[in-house]
Parts: C-alpha cells; sequence; structure tokens
C-alpha cells in the first residue's frame, strides 16, 4: 500500500488544514504526514496559525493509531521569508514553494492529497498548475468547503455527527504520462518544468504533423501541400509548377483539408493559410 502525503496550503485559519485532514482520514486515506506550506509566522496571524498546528501535531496527530508526522514549509524569495502574496514576485515563491513540496512527495513514490483551501487565491490557482503538472492517477486534489464551521466556531476538529464537506477538484492532466517517468521530475523550479513541458508538446505535435504528411497523403498530394507551404503560391501557379490542371489541384486541396480536419479533429474550416501555418515548420525542416 503506498502511503500519502496530505499538502495544504495555510492562512491565519489552522481549521482548513485539521478540518480537511481528519476528514481525508476518516474516509480511511492512508495519510501519515501533513506538508504545510505558509508565509513568515513570524508575523500576526500566521504565528498563531502556525503555532496552533505545531501544537496540534505535538498533542494529537503524534498519537493517532496511524501518527501524521507534519513539516512546516515556509515560503522564501531571496533568501528572507515571504510576509504575504501581495506581488507577482511573491506569488512566483508561493509557485515555487507549492511545486517543490508536491514533488518531494513524488519522488518518494506517495500519493498526494493537496488541499487549496487555505492562503490567498492565488496559492490555489498555483496548485492547481502544481497539481496539473506533477499528478498521477491516484493524486488528488481537495476543497473544503464547511465555511459554517469555520466562521461558527474556533476549533481545529469537527464534533461527531458534524459534517465536513470535502470535495476533490478534477484534475485536467497535461500529459498522460506519468511525470515521475519523465523529465519533469528532475526539474527543481516550476518555470524549468513548464518549459520542458511545452519541449515535449511542441515534439509530440512536430512528429503529428510529419506522420500526417508522410502517411495520410498521397504522393501527389503530399508534393502539393510540400511546395505550397514552401512557396506560398496560388493554386494556378500550383498547377503550372506541377503540370497539372487548376481544377485538379484545387480538389487535391480539398482532399486535404478535409484529411487535415478529420487527422487532427478541427471543429472548424481548414484552409491553405491554416495548412501554411502548421506545417511549415515541419516542410521545411523536411525540406533542410
Amino acid at each position: 500500500m503506498r502511503m500519502g502525503s496530505f499538502v495544504a496550503t495555510l492562512g491565519v485559519k489552522p481549521q482548513v488544514v485539521t478540518l480537511a485532514l481528519d476528514e481525508l482520514l476518516n474516509r480511511g486515506m492512508p495519510i501519515d504526514r501533513a506538508v504545510v506550506i505558509h508565509t513568515d509566522d513570524s508575523i500576526d496571524g500566521m504565528r498563531e496559525s502556525v503555532g496552533r498546528l505545531r501544537e496540534e501535531a505535538s498533542s494529537y496527530y503524534s498519537r493517532l493509531d496511524r501518527p501524521v508526522e507534519f513539516r512546516f514549509v515556509p515560503i522564501e524569495r531571496d533568501g528572507r521569508v515571504v510576509s504575504d502574496i501581495l506581488t507577482e514576485e511573491d506569488a512566483g515563491a508561493a509557485f515555487r514553494a507549492i511545486y517543490k513540496a508536491v514533488l518531494n512527495e513524488k519522488r518518494e513514490g506517495r500519493v498526494v492529497h493537496l488541499s487549496i483551501a487555505g492562503g490567498r487565491k492565488v496559492m490555489s490557482v498555483y496548485g492547481m498548475a502544481v497539481a496539473q503538472l506533477l499528478f498521477d492517477d491516484d493524486d488528488r486534489v481537495w476543497h473544503l468547503v464547511s465555511e459554517d464551521i469555520l466562521r461558527r466556531e474556533d476549533r481545529l476538529h469537527a464534533r461527531p455527527g458534524e459534517r465536513v464537506v470535502l470535495v476533490p477538484v478534477p484534475v485536467l492532466r497535461w500529459s498522460m504520462v506519468s511525470p515521475v517517468m519523465t523529465e519533469l521530475v528532475l526539474r527543481e523550479d516550476p518555470w524549468e518544468a513548464l518549459k520542458a513541458h511545452r519541449r515535449r508538446v511542441e515534439i509530440a505535435d512536430r512528429i503529428q504533423l510529419r506522420y500526417f504528411l508522410e502517411h495520410e497523403l498521397t504522393r501527389s498530394e503530399r508534393e502539393l501541400v510540400e511546395l505550397l507551404v514552401s512557396e506560398g503560391l496560388t493554386n494556378v501557379e500550383l498547377a503550372e509548377r506541377l503540370h497539372r490542371s487548376p481544377k485538379t489541384v484545387a480538389n487535391q486541396l480539398n482532399s486535404v483539408y478535409r484529411k487535415y480536419r478529420r487527422y487532427r479533429g478541427l471543429s472548424g474550416r481548414v484552409n491553405r493559410l491554416r495548412l501554411i501555418a502548421d506545417l511549415r515548420e515541419v516542410v521545411l525542416g523536411r525540406s533542410s
């Protein structure tokens, strides 16, 4: 059985962390580690929030049948702990902190349960981006919607019979391949991971386009497309260069458009401008 890690962003309400963690434990999730990401805990509000969680980790979670170890991760930028998420640079630091926290758990082969209910809203946005980059099928993003409990009292745990609403958030992963099986797991910085992901997508797209050109088209259609894309000629000019009639060129282009639209799963029309734009790099690279 793979053990799980609960990763949570923290604001000034520590019960956002404890209520979500308790609910997951009540559902039987095998979680034995909690990673709490927070801003500067020397500042009022966050000091009390982190302090209460540390106390609860020692007095409550360490004494469960399956103890939960707590780890606290401050958000740092330029060698200092960020006091609040107020600037683009602060938000970038939060992104890096969430990314590295999740990445560390993934490198250990652990299932990650990411809670995005605490802290500034931008932290939940970056949390979703991290999930899209790093999550596997078994990982989950959760959002706590039990606002009545949070507002009503300052308790860290729900009473017996009190309902805690914790909902899963769908994650549209950027790749069906596990990130642990790719170079993404080697990236310490999320921006570098994003660049690496874009390169992978671009390479995969070029492979698909090359396959279309070489295997989905007839030899005659391929000759026509390569000349069109490389030189941007009119139908009459294409006909003259290829020693075909303009009508034959028009019919072959319409056939190519239909094939391309079906191959790429496009809903809109395909025309010569779209074809030239999409295939230019593949055609010019193939001819060089």
